[in-house]
């Protein structure tokens, strides 16, 4: 994918953000402390314009919570996520860990774009999860 070609400085912060994205869909979350991004290792990274950004009042700027812009890319950057995982079967567990999400249909038919289904795996995967997914 063009996410390969990325300058090497932008990789790791990108990753993040992408790790970021899943760990929200599987925790339910659309908003984003400070801390979370701390545990994201993206406290000092600038969010490559990936994140909104809100200071926080209350503690005179020293906290701030973020959010995708539209949950279609945090849903994008999560199935993204997955498609970079090396082991199918990590990649299976990952996607069985969301199946109970609202969102999983977004972010399964995002991962069968991404991957074009060019794996056995992927192809085992879309005729395992297909049937899990609600129509729109």
């Amino acid at each position: 994918s063009s996410f390969d070609e990325l300058p090497s400085q932008l990789v790791s912060p990108f990753s993040s953000i992408c790790n970021l994205a899943l760990d929200g869909i599987i925790k339910d979350k659309i908003l984003f402390s400070s801390r979370d991004l701390i545990a994201n290792d993206l406290a000092t990274e600038k969010p490559l314009g990936l994140l909104q950004v809100v200071q926080s009042l209350v503690s005179c700027g020293r906290s701030f919570t973020c959010n995708f812009p539209h949950l279609s890319v945090q849903e994008y950057l999560a199935a993204y996520c997955i498609s970079q995982i090396p082991s199918e079967s990590e990649q299976c567990n990952t996607m069985k860990a969301i199946t109970n999400e609202d969102r999983f249909s977004a972010v399964f038919r995002f991962f069968a774009s991404i991957t074009k289904l060019k794996t056995e795996c992927d192809v085992s995967l879309f005729k395992k999860f297909l049937p899990l997914c609600k129509e729109y």
